[in-house]
């Protein structure tokens, strides 16, 4: 049997009953909770039995907050679907498409809505509205194409009417976004909430003070989760973690994107960003941008440097740790490389087998490995080796604070150099920003159609860019000033020494610690496996100097140390000899 195509008229007509479908659309949740909806169904229910229709429930469809001025209702709203079931066939010539007025249909432009009604109504479904009656191919052809003029006139009423009170709310919406950010609110009696965007869920509004305030109780939950992230634990971690320790997750935020997307949320700081959609904008006036960034609206629950230093620590991918048995504290940080073949270090751990006395897999069941061993081309030949002597000369050596020191001598010098680098990324972050203001600022006077309209938004995107470049630059060079200062006080060494018997018994909070102590202390480990009885550290502090050390491969004793200016150092290409195995005679 052939398809019919919608718009096509129908051959014959249905075979079992007509249904009945009902469509309705509401602007927010809180306008359907009146007696609307209540309405509309009891109408059609008995519409449905004075005319011998069925209801078909599965297709009663209301779309509530979805745009119809701008056409989201039918491209992911409930009204899509209904499309999508006529083009399966699951909605037939005969069939009643019932709306509350035909306006709810689109409030689009008047050509786009009109086309949406024709294809309706050319497919033999009838559309009837409570307050506008019924357009069908039949009423087409009794009213000689009158109602089709009806029908186009409703469009073009309910689009003008979105469209005048699209244009009052940006403008009301600009109006209220310069007078927080001016804090200039003239001859206006009480200052209000900007109700564009969500506000965080550890505020709330104080009418009285008129200014949010904070949730005592869930800014304890959004610190808590803060806490875990720094101390190296990933979003899902996170969760475990809050829960095993009794605490409850801070509202709103259920999943990993949302964590994320907190942790990123200047409103952290107490600032609000608010961004217009260029395509929607009404005729600028003097003062208004297309982007707002309003400080000290909410209350801060954290300071810029603490919040500079999750944003750095945030964008350390290989600090986090997902769920493993066995926390590696020198591995999955895009630091260990092999220095035969540099590709990535990696820690197998084979947790199955049998154990020690005390509980504790056998030393040789974690292991170091090459990951270029399984490599299509140019496999990596060098043998994997037990991680444990590894970490054990690892913490006694960052465990004494002379090696420790060392690793970050001529503070003072680069202290200076990264205070200079700092000064100099921010002013030219802050100049960048002022240069994008000044071409957002003359955007926001000109038509979008004047000569050099592309220009400048070119500039704008150009600056936008160097602001985050520079912001970011300045946050590194801050963690590096703060990492330099904390790792050139011995109270480190003694960090390093107290996780020392944990790390040796597997302890997670101990590894994730000592974890972080190896990111905020190395740049690079190349790992040296070629040697039969030895495993050799390349160790790179983060002020570039370089720690080589020699260790045994069974017991982690270190049988050489040094100090190498020159990467290239013979010490680093030095094999020692292999042991000759008497033959017996």
């Amino acid at each position: 049997m052939a398809k019919r195509r919608v718009g096509q008229a129908p051959v014959a007509l249905p075979t079992r009953p007509p249904r009945l479908f009902i469509y309705g659309r509401f602007s927010s949740k809180k306008q359907a909770s009146g007696n609307s909806y209540e309405r509309q169904m009891l109408f059609a229910h008995e519409w449905a039995k004075e005319h011998g229709y069925e209801i078909d429930d599965e297709k009663t469809m209301f779309d509530y907050g979805v745009s119809a001025f701008r056409g989201a209702h039918r491209e992911f709203g409930a009204l899509a679907a209904f499309f999508k079931a006529m083009q399966k066939g699951d909605v037939l010539p005969g069939d009643v498409l019932l709306v509350e007025s035909l306006d709810r249909l689109s409030r689009e432009k008047e050509l786009d809505a009109f086309d949406q009604f024709k294809t309706i109504v050319q497919a033999g479904v009838t559309i009837f509205s409570m307050q506008d009656g019924e357009f069908s191919l039949k009423k087409i052809e009794e009213t000689q194409g009158g109602i089709l003029h009806y029908a186009l006139a409703i469009f073009t009423r309910a689009h003008n009417e979105s469209k005048t009170k699209s244009e009052r709310v940006l403008k009301a919406a600009h109006a209220i976004c310069c007078a927080w950010r001016d804090d200039d609110w003239g001859k206006r009696k009480r200052r209000k909430p900007i109700s564009i965007g969500k506000d965080p869920s550890w505020v709330r509004w104080n009418d009285e003070t008129e200014r949010f305030e904070p949730i005592p109780e869930q800014v304890e939950l959004v610190l808590a989760l803060i806490g875990f992230f720094l101390a190296g634990h990933s979003p899902k971690r996170c969760f475990e973690q809050m829960k095993l320790a009794g605490i409850a997750l801070p509202k709103g935020i259920s999943n990993t994107s949302r964590v994320h997307r907190v942790l990123a949320d200047r409103a952290l700081v107490g600032e609000k960003f608010i961004e217009f959609d260029e395509d929607k904008q009404v005729e600028m006036l003097p003062g208004w941008e297309l982007q707002y960034t309003i400080p000290n609206y909410y209350p801060a629950i954290l300071t810029e440097d603490e919040f500079s230093s999750l944003t750095y620590l945030r964008e350390q991918k290989g600090r986090r740790v997902g769920k493993a048995e066995v926390v590696s504290i020198m591995t999955g940080m895009r630091m260990t490389k092999c220095a035969m073949c540099n590709r990535a270090i990696g820690n197998q751990n084979i947790m199955s087998r049998s154990r020690r006395e005390d509980g504790l897999p056998q030393d040789g069941h974690r292991r170091l490995k090459c990951t270029g061993e399984s490599a299509a081309e140019n496999p990596c030949t060098v043998p994997s080796c037990s991680i444990v002597p590894v970490e054990r000369a690892l913490m006694e050596f960052c465990s004494d604070q002379m090696n420790l020191a060392a690793l970050f001598t001529d503070n003072d010098e680069k202290a200076k150099l990264l205070s200079a680098q700092h000064a100099h990324a921010r002013r030219e972050a802050d100049a960048a920003r002022d240069e994008r203001d000044l071409y957002l600022r003359i955007g926001a006077v000109s038509d979008s159609k004047t000569a050099g309209a592309d220009v400048i938004r070119a500039r704008i995107d150009q600056l936008s860019a160097a602001v985050k470049k520079w912001t970011d630059d300045a946050t590194r060079y801050e963690h590096d000033l703060a990492t330099l200062h904390r790792h050139s006080t011995p109270a480190v060494a003694e960090e390093w020494a107290k996780l020392r018997e944990g790390v040796r018994l597997l302890d997670t909070d101990a590894r994730m610690k000592a974890r972080i102590l190896v990111a905020d202390t190395f740049k690079q480990i190349d790992v040296d496996l070629s040697h039969v009885e030895l495993v050799s550290l390349r160790l790179v502090s983060k002020r570039d100097v370089v720690r080589v050390l020699t260790i045994d491969r069974k017991t982690g004793e270190r049988l050489d140390q040094m100090t190498i200016a020159d990467p290239h150092h013979e010490a680093l290409t030095r094999r020692p000899k292999k042991k000759k195995i008497r033959e017996a005679a």
